[in-house]
């Protein structure tokens, strides 16, 4: 059966048994303590989009956990508390990054050897 879009008549893509037990398949996934991600009854938004008419992509979207709980912005002190160990203001996660030298260029001998010791106790542990 066609419809008219605009000027042009089209005939939808009709969907097979095998698109359908495709889907099924690739939505069958799975946390790391096995727990599925998507459970039936989930509200889904099924999206259609892409540049060119022989190609196009569909976008799922379950809306029953839309927003996800970690994407939601954190109220100081929430989960947020956590100490971060850091010389002169910066953290150690940056200090041994590829910045890190340019950060400890200007060290005095020492914060250099603070930083030295506090490395030794990283590859300890």
């Amino acid at each position: 059966m066609k419809e008219k879009v605009g000027c042009m008549e089209v005939k939808p893509m009709k969907i097979t048994q095998k698109i359908i037990d495709d889907l099924e398949n690739a939505l069958d996934m799975r946390k790391k303590n096995g727990d599925p991600v998507w459970d039936d009854g989930d509200e889904i938004s099924v999206n259609v989009g892409g540049t060119f008419a022989a190609d196009k992509f569909i976008s799922l979207i379950n809306k029953t956990k839309n927003p996800v709980v970690s994407s939601q912005p954190l109220k100081p002190g929430e989960k947020n508390d956590m100490e971060v160990k850091s010389f002169n203001g910066i953290s150690v996660t940056l200090l041994g990054g590829a910045l890190g030298e340019k950060y400890r260029k200007d060290w005095t001998p020492e914060q250099l050897k603070e930083w030295e010791d506090y490395l030794k106790e990283e590859k300890c542990e």
